[in-house]
């Protein structure tokens, strides 16, 4: 991430790109950012789960901060974790189409972040 640090522009986009790989990473409990994009990249084989994991992530992490949860906990990924999973295996393992699937996410995101 030091890459990114060296540019004013990115340095606003690391942290949210911090915490979606920290979410990853938590997965097989890590707190490996490279080992979190490698995660991220695999997730997308079933391309329609890898989608519904970034929501699932995005809303959980969205609905954390907006409820007042602790930021270096946030940016641990230990709030995005759920989101992740949850949306992976919403899509995985159900037969909805794309719009009930995101709504369903979105529903459960906010009560996961609870």
């Amino acid at each position: 991430m030091k890459i990114l640090s060296m540019y004013p522009r990115c340095k606003r986009i690391s942290p949210f790109l911090d915490t979606f790989l920290s979410c990853y990473s938590q997965i097989f409990f890590s707190d490996n950012r490279p080992f979190g994009l490698l995660i991220l990249i695999a997730s997308f084989m079933h391309p329609i789960a890898g989608f519904n994991g970034l929501l699932g992530c995005l809303f959980t992490n969205i609905f954390a901060y907006i409820f007042g949860y602790n930021r270096t906990e946030l940016k641990a990924g230990l709030y995005g974790l759920n989101g992740v999973l949850f949306g992976m295996a919403v899509s995985y393992y159900s037969n909805l189409n794309w719009v009930r699937a995101v709504c369903f996410i979105l529903l459960f995101s906010m009560l996961l972040a609870i």
